[in-house]
């Protein structure tokens, strides 16, 4: 291991239990993937909307979702920095049809500290950010 970071992303806590979690996309190693739980039901559904939170320019996640879940899910992909090395995110995230949004989910109180300060990274609350997605 050569860092924490990547410790964590290979050896996550469980917040909740899911029986039927599944790392989407199943066939990769990287550090794109993430943990879904019962991707099986979305695949039932006739509408389905995914939430991507931090990408790095990394949509290996919401390509997963395209072609293990399928074309009909809507996806949003959320992060607080909008370019890296000069590559700019927002049209790798379009190249695989999700919506790319430049904020980051927090806390109520780190949102307020954004909104009166607007100093560090742009963040809303999930409630906040359903409200302005509809």
């Amino acid at each position: 291991v050569k860092s924490a970071p990547q410790w964590y992303a290979e050896n996550f806590q469980e917040e909740f239990h899911c029986a039927w979690a599944r790392r989407i996309p199943s066939n990769s190693h990287a550090d794109g993937p993430k943990w879904i739980c019962d991707p099986h039901r979305l695949q039932e559904q006739k509408d389905c909307l995914v939430y991507s939170v931090g990408s790095n320019g990394d949509v290996e996640f919401e390509q997963g979702i395209r072609d293990e879940i399928g074309e009909h899910c809507e996806i949003h992909t959320f992060d607080v920095v909008a370019s890296k090395d000069g590559k700019n995110f927002k049209p790798i995230v379009e190249s695989v049809g999700a919506t790319f949004h430049r904020w980051g989910i927090g806390s109520q109180a780190e949102a307020d500290a954004y909104a009166q300060s607007r100093q560090g990274p742009p963040l809303r609350t999930l409630d906040q950010t359903i409200s302005m997605l509809n």
